[in-house]
């Protein structure tokens, strides 16, 4: 996860410094998979002794996007991730989320799956390993008619998204020189086949 979202403009604006975002980047994909699994599911491409881990998927069960389920930290250990952050960083973190909070809130239907992060491996992109993370939850909540919601912070991902049935629900930039960013919405109405 570290490697997958190095170049991503949201991570970039927290995080200007090229080697202050690696070495945080560690302790941020770490709490964040911590965090998957007390609100939901993380997905897993790859991961065996035949196949190295090529990318994942942290899903929040509907509810759950929001949810303070480690109010002391020592679940997810994010005051690891607040200290490699660092203040100015996590006060960029904390705007950004204080901005998309209310619109999570506002287009995640009840019954609705948050996508939180969906990182492949920079040397397996384009290999179809995020289209298998999506698809095996499409397989599976689709019949159900239930929608899935995300946010991006790259251009370069907004198509991709749309080829996969999402609708661009909410564009907007972040304050203090932050990234345009992107809300979508896929119901298995939407979606393409």
């Amino acid at each position: 996860m570290a490697r997958a979202f190095f170049d991503y403009p949201m991570w970039q604006w927290i995080m200007p410094d090229d080697d202050h975002r690696r070495r945080a980047l560690l302790p941020a994909s770490r709490a964040t998979l911590l965090w998957g699994e007390l609100v939901g599911e993380n997905h897993v491409v790859g991961g065996t002794q035949a196949e190295p881990m090529r990318g994942v998927a942290v899903w929040a069960r509907p509810g759950m996007a929001d949810q303070d389920v480690d109010p002391d930290s020592t679940l997810t250990d994010w005051n690891a991730v607040e200290e490699a952050v660092g203040p100015a960083g996590m006060r960029r973190f904390e705007m950004m989320v204080e901005i998309q909070r209310p619109l999570r809130t506002k287009y995640i239907p009840a019954d609705g799956w948050y996508l939180c992060w969906l990182g492949v491996d920079p040397a397996a992109q384009r290999t179809g390993a995020g289209t298998a993370l999506l698809g095996d939850m499409f397989a599976r909540l689709d019949p159900q008619g239930i929608a899935t919601y995300l946010e991006t912070e790259k251009a370069a991902n907004v198509p991709y998204y749309l080829k996969h049935g999402y609708e661009v629900v909410h564009n907007g930039t972040l304050p203090d020189g932050g990234p345009e960013y992107w809300c979508f919405l896929r119901t298995p109405a939407s979606a393409r086949t």
